[in-house]
């Protein structure tokens, strides 16, 4: 049988081109004719051009033995599967603008409930789910892109293209002013703030066309800046009524580059990774999947109907044309599920196994496993089916329920809250003389409430540093017992029965076991940072309590610690430990705060807000590796070499100097360090609210007692806000009933 390049060749000749002239009229480059020829993989877009230049049809230049090329991608979505509830949450924004005197924050007004909060997070909920596509920088991921845009969008090439995060959305959501394709911005783009005139126009760097893009966009273009930034896109493609498209640049390896990746990754609803076939998934893979595993969010735990790592795809790409279907199904992807399996089997899954409620068998590994080649309808058709599934169907489902969670707690605890200081305000305005007298009470008691102040909060934080240093002993235990060349060769001996896949996975291994062992040992110390944080509280309300017994029996002129406490978090990007404490909380307060922090903590805000909240926290505070350690370690695996001899020990000894030249340790170390000088940090944002919000409440007190009587009046115009806030709260038009 004449093989594909020689045919591709032959029928070039017989067209009397060279192949300077096929690319020079396929607008690429003599190398890449020959690569493709070479290589028998011709990019879908050129197939039907290049046919035509050489007075042929498609099936002529590609294998007899294969398929028609169908170009046609399942994703027929004619409208936006969100369409309901993006009615129903628009409607929401032109209930809020029916009440502009509502929306500015006054003195006095703080806490969960404003109205300003209302409108960031209802225009939050009508941001479709992203879709993350990503892995090694080979793998062929704008291919995929570009085929399920339908068009040659994305630049695509042999060599690293993709220079910053790209995030695709479709044509009928681009803002008004914005008139222009694609927009590059800066470092200090938000993607999640696409629809912000001030923000967007603020960090565009170039706006234009898709050729903007493949000028001064990619890793060969003219502009070659280092600085990061990304690409804002807009397409009209039937995939993107069901989400948004993120096209992130190849890992290569960099610790900047993982970092870039990683804050991207973080906040994907879905996550598809792909790993060309020759050589799927080795020890580097293995170890960006972990990292990756432990960011997104797990809708399973608070789903029983969705499937057990139902929102991520691994994909193996670029499979040769003369392999089976049988030979990618078998000795391909489920050789690389059972080495997948066992690599995580008891460490990471029985890490989400606590977090999500449910086992993680080997078939729901398996079932996640699927193959991608355009050109074969039946190499990708498992993949697109399971895409389809979830865009048209699941995530539909499970962001409407938690967008109907979220604003039925403004409906519901709004007026709550709103009802208790309403109560406040009415019983400082009908009791006078008692509120003179917790006036007088209060001020004789401010020096002794100070100190009792300062000895709480002092002994928070002398726990919460001992907390630390309990973390970091039990990190380097860890990992001198995982690194101990004894240790490490009789897990070599135990795991792999062959030097090639020892080779290929122990290091990876070896990170993953450490990262979760720790891991486990710090959700303890996570759930002892937030018993601390609620016995806090607790005390901190009685003992003020007990500098106020002049009040009445009531709650009327009671200080709210936790509200107080809340108010100093709000603020923060992250918030360590207390997150976990955060997410706990019986009302709205916990859960913005959580929001607030959510890409920190690499959490999205549906996961927040379901039943899930709390465990995705601490399942992600608990892996503190970084990916750029994770990528050298990898990196450095695959370069070992052992030779004759006692295999076993030469590979453990070659692991133990990879980890300590990696520095790994001190890595590990750093990085617990961070995470609980944020925890502290956090809290003494939160204590210092705390000591604000007892001033603000005695200047009340002060202000409408302790001068004339017109300063009532602040109170009064205060009263008539909140009931104002209560009614504003409890009429939300909210329509759906799921």
């Amino acid at each position: 049988m004449v093989s594909n390049r020689s045919r591709l060749a032959e029928l070039r000749q017989q067209a009397g081109l060279t192949q300077a002239d096929l690319a020079q009229q396929l607008g690429i480059t003599q190398g890449q004719i020959s690569k493709y020829e070479e290589s028998e993989e011709i990019p879908p877009r050129l197939i039907k051009l290049w046919a035509r230049l050489l007075g042929v049809t498609a099936d002529d230049i590609l294998p007899g033995d294969n398929e028609s090329v169908d170009m046609t991608p399942i994703f027929g979505f004619d409208d936006s599967p969100y369409a309901d509830l993006t009615e129903n949450l628009h409607l929401l924004q032109q209930y809020i603008d029916r009440f502009p005197n509502l929306e500015e924050t006054s003195e006095g007004e703080d806490g969960p409930f404003t109205v300003a909060q209302f409108r960031n997070r209802v225009t939050a909920l009508t941001e479709k789910p992203w879709i993350v596509v990503t892995g090694h920088f080979d793998a062929g991921k704008s291919h995929l892109c570009n085929f399920y845009l339908g068009g040659p969008y994305l630049p695509t090439a042999y060599r690293p293209t993709t220079k910053y995060p790209t995030f695709v959305h479709h044509t009928s959501d681009r803002p008004d002013w914005l008139k222009e394709d694609l927009w590059l911005m800066g470092p200090e783009f938000e993607p999640e703030k696409w629809h912000d005139k001030q923000h967007c126009t603020e960090n565009r760097r170039l706006a234009g066309s898709w050729d903007t893009l493949k000028e001064h966009a990619t890793l060969h273009s003219a502009d070659d800046s280092d600085k990061e930034g990304a690409v804002l896109a807009f397409v009209n493609a039937p995939l993107l009524h069901s989400c948004v498209l993120v096209d992130l640049p190849g890992y290569d390896d960099t610790q900047t580059k993982a970092t870039l990746i990683d804050q991207a990754g973080s906040q994907a609803s879905a996550l598809i990774y792909i790993c060309r076939a020759q050589g799927f998934l080795d020890s580097g893979d293995f170890m960006r999947i972990g990292h990756l595993l432990r960011k997104i969010p797990h809708y399973e735990a608070s789903d029983e109907h969705f499937p057990v790592l139902g929102n991520f795809f691994i994909v193996a790409s670029h499979a040769h044309p003369g392999i089976t279907i049988d030979q990618i199904t078998g000795e391909i992807l489920e050789k690389g599920a059972q080495d997948f399996y066992r690599h995580f089997e008891g460490n990471l899954f029985e890490d989400l196994k606590r977090q999500i409620g449910r086992p993680i068998a080997f078939e729901d590994v398996q079932a996640r496993f699927f193959s991608f080649y355009q050109e074969t309808p039946a190499r990708r058709q498992k993949l697109e089916y399971a895409l389809k599934l979830l865009l048209e169907a699941r995530m539909p489902t499970i962001q409407t329920r938690d967008a109907g969670r979220e604003i039925r707690r403004f409906k519901e605890e709004g007026p709550a809250f709103y009802a208790k200081r309403i109560g406040k305000y009415e019983k400082l305005l009908r009791k006078k003389n008692e509120a003179k007298s917790l006036l007088e009470k209060l001020e004789e008691a401010e020096p002794a409430r100070r100190k009792e102040h300062g000895t709480l909060v002092e002994r928070v934080k002398h726990k919460i540093t001992s907390f630390k240093d309990r973390d970091l002993e039990n990190v380097r235990t860890v990992f001198q017992n995982e690194t101990w060349i004894e240790n490490l060769e009789a897990m070599i001996e135990r795991r792999y029965a062959n030097k090639k896949d020892a080779q290929k996975l122990a290091a990876g291994y070896v990170l993953e076991e450490i990262q979760s062992k720790t891991a486990r040992f710090r959700s303890g110390l996570i759930d002892d940072t937030r018993d601390l944080i609620e016995k806090f509280v607790q005390d901190y309300d009685e003992k003020m309590g007990e500098f106020s017994d002049a009040a009445p029996g009531d709650s009327g002129f009671s200080f709210d610690a936790k509200a107080a406490f809340l108010g100093g978090l709000a603020g923060l990007g992250t918030l360590g430990a207390l997150g976990a404490w955060a997410a706990t909380l019986g009302n709205l307060g916990g859960y913005i705060i959580v929001a607030k922090a959510a890409a920190a903590l690499g959490i999205s805000s549906a996961s927040a807000a379901g039943a899930a909240g709390v465990t995705s926290i601490v399942a992600t505070l608990g892996g503190p590796v970084t990916l750029g350690l994770a990528i050298a370690v990898g990196v450095g695996a695959l370069v070992w070499r052992i030779f004759a001899g006692n295999w076993r020990y030469r590979l453990a000894k070659k692991i133990r100097e990879l980890f300590v030249e990696e520095r790994v340790l001190s890595t590990l170390e750093g990085t617990v360090k961070k995470f609980w000088d944020e925890t502290l940090a956090a809290f003494q944002e939160g204590a210092d609210s705390l000591d604000e919000a007892h001033k603000k409440y005695v200047e009340e007190l002060r202000t409408a007692f302790g001068g004339s009587q017109e300063n009532l009046r602040i109170l009064e115009l205060r009263l008539q806000r909140c009931e104002e806030l209560k009614s504003f709260f409890a009429a939300i038009p909210w329509r759906s009933k799921t």
